[in-house]
């Protein structure tokens, strides 16, 4: 392997919160938030790199001067959508100090990459505000949420379209290549790659970031086997209560062999269709 998989805890880190290298991270913000001319972020300072499940907070300037937070996290389990609310409104109401005035709170804005699909739809990049209910106005700014959800980008290294999709392919494929892509757009994506690319990792980093990506393996596979004993669960009461095996089957997620088996089990008879 060539390149680091980007979203592993290590490597993600190592590329985006270098202090000599913030060139990266204020390149990927721009793609990803689509800032452009006045309204680009041109300083980004890393207040806290290190915390779990990879939460980046980053205060922001842009050529205005207009500041801003931007909490940037990376998340390979589901089931986090309390947290990046909880992150955002921590972030926010961090900023006050005892006898400090409402006006000076910064924008506060999240950026969350997932190894999952979280929301309904197709596209992979999808942002998230507040909006009057009746006249749809965009009223209330202080807070937007924008999600990058990598198993929904399919685009092939001969089909990117845009800088965004230029560091999501980064993320998402750069561990399978053997070398950069020749068309590149951007010069901090070009440095990026430079960063991922193990040639240029010490013994120690490697180490690290082979402990990670177990870890984060291990979690995956204790959130998938506490979603199967939940299935099961659902399937043994439903059986008990008499429901006929093909509701069990499409209500609970399992195979019909599996429900068949847990049937046999419990002593419930099982037609003979189902045998």
């Amino acid at each position: 392997m060539v390149f680091a998989k980007v979203n592993n805890d290590i490597a993600f880190k190592k590329i985006f919160t270098r202090s000599d290298k913030l060139h990266i991270l204020v390149a990927f913000l721009n793609a990803v938030l689509q800032l452009e001319a006045e309204q680009a972020i041109s300083q980004a300072i890393i207040v806290e790199p290190e915390s779990k499940y990879a939460l980046i907070n980053i205060e922001t300037k842009n050529k205005l001067g207009e500041s801003s937070i931007i909490n940037l996290q990376l998340e390979n389990v589901e089931g986090y959508e309390k947290r990046f609310l909880y992150y955002s409104a921590k972030a926010y109401v961090a900023q006050l100090r005892r006898g400090d005035d409402y006006p000076k709170l910064k924008p506060v804005r999240y950026i969350g990459i997932t190894d999952f699909n979280l929301f309904s739809g197709n596209q992979y990049v999808t942002k998230h505000l507040i909006f009057n209910q009746s006249t749809k106005a965009h009223e209330i700014k202080d807070f937007d949420f924008t999600f990058i959800e990598l198993p929904k980008f399919n685009k092939d290294a001969a089909h990117l379209s845009s800088k965004l999709d230029e560091w999501v392919y980064f993320l998402r494929h750069a561990h399978e290549l053997t070398q950069e892509p020749t068309k590149i757009s951007d010069e901090s994506l070009k440095a990026a790659y430079e960063l991922a690319r193990f040639a240029n990792w010490s013994p120690e980093e490697v180490g690290h970031y082979d402990h990670w990506s177990i870890i984060s393996q291990d979690e995956k596979g204790a959130v998938e086997r506490a979603k199967d004993k939940e299935k099961e669960r659902l399937a043994q009461s439903l059986l008990q209560e008499g429901v006929a095996f093909n509701i069990v089957r499409k209500v609970s997620g399992l195979s019909q062999e599996s429900v068949m088996d847990m049937a046999k089990r419990f002593g419930r008879s099982v037609p003979e269709e189902h045998q």
